[in-house]
C-alpha cells in the first residue's frame, strides 16, 4: 500500500469513504466539522507528493494535465508522489524523467502546500530543481508545457493546491 496513505485494501475502501463524507460535509459549509479538525483527520490519509519549481530567466516551468488525467485542463508545477523510502529530492528527479524526460537535480523545499480534492488530500512539497540537459520535454500525462513569465504565474488556471506555491514563488522572486 502507500507510503503514507493505507496499510490494506480495507482501511483504504473506509478511509476513502470517510474522506468523500467530510468533503461533502465540507463543501455543504456545515458547523459539524471545522476547518482543523477536518484537516486533522484527513492528514492521516493525506498522499505526499513533489512539484518543480524550475526558473529560468525569470520564467517558471508549467505543464498542463491532459484529457484523462485527474485534473485535466488544469496547470501544475511538475512532480509526483513519494514511493517508500525516497526522499522528496529522489521522487521528484525519477518523476521529472518519467514525465518529461528531464535529467534534473532537485534541491532545498521553497514551499508546502496541502489541499482536499474529492478525490484525496495531498501535500505538496515544491522543490527548487535544475534542468542538468538540454531542456527538451516528451510528454506523457501532460498535453502541453511551458515557460511561464512570473508576472502571468497567476494568469493560469493552476490546480487548487498549486496557487499557494505559485503565491510564494512570485513573492521570493519578484522581491529579487
Amino acid at each position: 500500500m502507500e507510503r503514507f496513505g493505507y496499510r490494506n485494501e480495507e482501511e483504504k475502501t473506509v478511509g476513502k469513504s470517510f474522506m468523500q463524507l467530510l468533503d461533502k460535509l465540507k463543501q455543504a459549509n456545515t458547523s459539524i466539522i471545522d476547518e482543523c479538525e477536518f484537516k486533522s483527520i484527513s492528514y492521516i490519509t493525506m498522499k505526499q507528493v513533489t512539484a518543480a519549481v524550475i526558473i529560468l530567466n525569470k520564467k517558471v516551468l508549467l505543464t498542463r494535465r491532459k484529457h484523462g488525467e485527474a485534473l485535466s485542463g488544469y496547470w501544475e508545477f511538475p512532480g509526483g508522489k513519494i514511493e517508500e523510502g525516497e526522499t522528496p529530492q529522489a521522487c521528484l528527479e525519477r518523476e521529472l524523467k518519467e514525465e518529461l524526460n528531464l535529467n534534473t537535480r532537485a534541491g532545498l523545499i521553497l514551499a508546502k502546500s496541502e489541499y482536499h480534492y474529492a478525490h484525496g488530500a495531498f501535500k505538496i512539497l515544491a522543490l527548487l530543481t535544475e534542468i542538468l540537459d538540454n531542456g527538451d520535454f516528451t510528454l506523457s500525462v501532460h498535453d502541453k508545457a511551458e515557460w511561464v513569465d512570473l508576472d502571468d504565474l497567476l494568469n493560469y488556471k493552476l490546480a487548487p493546491a498549486d496557487i499557494p506555491i505559485a503565491n510564494k514563488i512570485k513573492a521570493l522572486f519578484n522581491a529579487a
